[in-house]
């Protein structure tokens, strides 16, 4: 307590040497600094916390992307399955426009993991087809996968010439490690670059896929998508030539070798049927058996001349037709076979780097949620700190003004009690309550010099005083002695009155014995 004490005291004395606007201005210039880092520290969390937004905002875009694109992938497979199924025009356009919609979304997010900035998909989304961004990205990114697969592969064999023995140990002495490393999180950069790998390996894995499906496409528009184009038009326009002649053969011509041209065109016409409902695999042989029988027969039976030719060319247009559909059909199974193999690829794929956009995510979220409490727990460590120098500093301004304040109300009510005898250190500091105390101090002094004057006045009074008694005294005795004096001569005044009445009283007396002896002697 007694240090504590003693470093007021001195922070007080410190301060009395600042005047009072100063220090009031101190307070001030502390509070504009206290709000100026609050403000400060207030930005920078904002800062912060907008940057963790912005990133949890981005990853929370991405995995609605990928949640998107999971559901136009897969609905890119269900148009590929009912074209396998009902192959059709109707069915080609809305693959085009699903398309569309995932080269839309491919491409917002490949901006996104790229360090570009986010693009509007809305047009693109709604476009008939797509823009053709696809295939030219893919063939961009194929030669950068293909070095960072050589790469991988590269380092994968060196890692696997390393020897077994060093290999055992490593795993021996990291086993704890390499548990806490696989459950560790990936840190933002690593995650980032996996989704730029991912959207990479997708871009090329759909273009690659959308490449394939329009191959298919195209096979099927050579074979035809109805009876009457394509391929398929020509076949049934040869067989309704094939057909239309045996008919007219048959109606006038009626013998057994029109009837069993008809019969085995027939069977040819029932194996090309199976073939086209049921695939080459089981009705290729019977159709090959069907057709050979009808051609060797053609040519073995007795017909005109120009109706065997007719046919025979009819034949021709059918068999090229259909071997160009079979090889069409052919191609197309295959091409079929590698787009469902690459979108058994690409499911896995879209579902990992949904997971990838949900982990950093999470991370996000956390890094916002983190951020935030930083942020509000640096703001309440700097706004009390703040507020308690604040409040210290007023309170040591408060007491380097309010205690001098206090001294000198107590030594003027002192001073005006009469009391001269008060002590009046502040007089000595430069601020506005030390030029007080020295106003006080010439009032002290002031009633000193009057209590002095008055104690001077005060024995010259008593001397006065004094002197007046003696003369008074003086007066006294010399009229006593003076009353004395005339008591005396008025009593010899009053015997010498006494006296002089008895010198009349005896001069008259004299004076009659005279006037009667004159009046005796006058008579004699």
């Amino acid at each position: 307590m007694l240090r504590r004490g003693k470093k007021t005291t001195s922070s007080i004395s410190i301060f009395s040497r600042i005047s009072v606007r100063l220090r009031i201005a101190l307070i001030s210039l502390v509070t504009v600094i206290g709000l100026s880092v609050i403000a400060v520290v207030y930005w920078s969390g904002q800062a912060n916390v907008g940057a963790a937004f912005e990133n949890h905002k981005l990853f929370a875009k991405l995995a609605q992307l990928t949640r998107e694109l999971k559901a136009q992938t897969l609905q890119l497979r269900l148009l590929q399955k009912e074209f396998a199924v009902r192959p059709s025009s109707i069915v080609i356009r809305h693959y085009d426009e699903s398309t569309a919609e995932v080269e839309a979304s491919l491409k917002e997010l490949w901006a996104r993991v790229s360090g570009g900035v986010g693009v509007d998909a809305t047009g693109a989304a709604q476009a008939a087809a797509p823009s053709g961004w696809l295939q030219d990205k893919a063939k961009e990114l194929e030669p950068i996968l293909a070095a960072k697969k050589a790469e991988q592969d590269a380092a994968r064999a060196e890692a696997n010439q390393q020897p077994d023995q060093a290999a055992g140990e490593q795993q021996d002495q990291g086993a704890g490690e390499n548990d806490t490393a696989a459950a560790a999180p990936m840190d933002e950069a690593e995650l980032e670059a996996k989704q730029e790998d991912g959207v990479a390996n997708l871009i090329v894995t759909i273009a690659r896929i959308d490449g394939q499906v329009r191959e298919v496409f195209g096979l099927q528009e050579q074979m035809g998508f109805a009876d009457d184009s394509g391929l398929i038009g020509k076949l049934q326009e040869s067989e309704k030539v094939i057909d239309k002649r045996l008919k007219k053969e048959l109606k006038e011509n009626n013998n057994s070798e029109v009837e069993r041209l008809a019969r085995l065109f027939l069977e040819l016409q029932n194996a090309e049927l199976g073939v086209r409902l049921n695939g080459l695999d089981v009705f290729s042989g019977k159709f090959e058996v069907a057709f050979g029988r009808f051609e060797r027969f053609l040519q073995k039976a007795y017909l005109p001349k120009e109706v065997k030719q007719e046919l025979s060319d009819a034949l021709l247009v059918y068999r090229t037709s259909f071997d160009g559909w079979t090889k069409a059909l052919g191609e197309q199974q295959s091409l079929a076979e590698k787009v469902r193999n690459e979108f058994d690829v690409l499911t896995p794929s879209v579902s990992s780097l949904q997971a990838l956009a949900r982990t950093g995510e999470v991370a996000a979220q956390s890094e916002l949620e983190t951020a935030r409490s930083n942020t509000t727990r640096l703001m309440i460590l700097v706004i009390s700190v703040v507020f308690l120098l604040g409040m210290l500093l007023s309170i040591i301004v408060g007491l380097s003004i309010s205690s001098p304040l206090a001294r000198l109300r107590n030594a003027m009510e002192h001073l005006a009690e009469g009391q001269t005898d008060i002590d009046l250190k502040d007089a000595a500091g430069r601020d506005e309550v030390a030029a007080m105390a020295r106003t006080v101090s010439v009032f002290r002094d002031n009633a000193i010099e009057r209590e002095r004057l008055s104690q001077e006045r005060m024995q010259e009074s008593e001397a006065r005083e004094q002197r007046a008694q003696v003369i008074e005294q003086r007066i006294h005795a010399f009229e006593a002695s003076v009353n004395e004096a005339l008591d005396a001569v008025r009593e010899a005044a009053g015997r010498l009155s006494k006296s002089s009445a008895e010198l009349n009283q005896a001069s008259e007396q004299a004076s009659t014995q005279t006037e009667v002896a004159e009046t005796a002697v006058s008579r004699t």
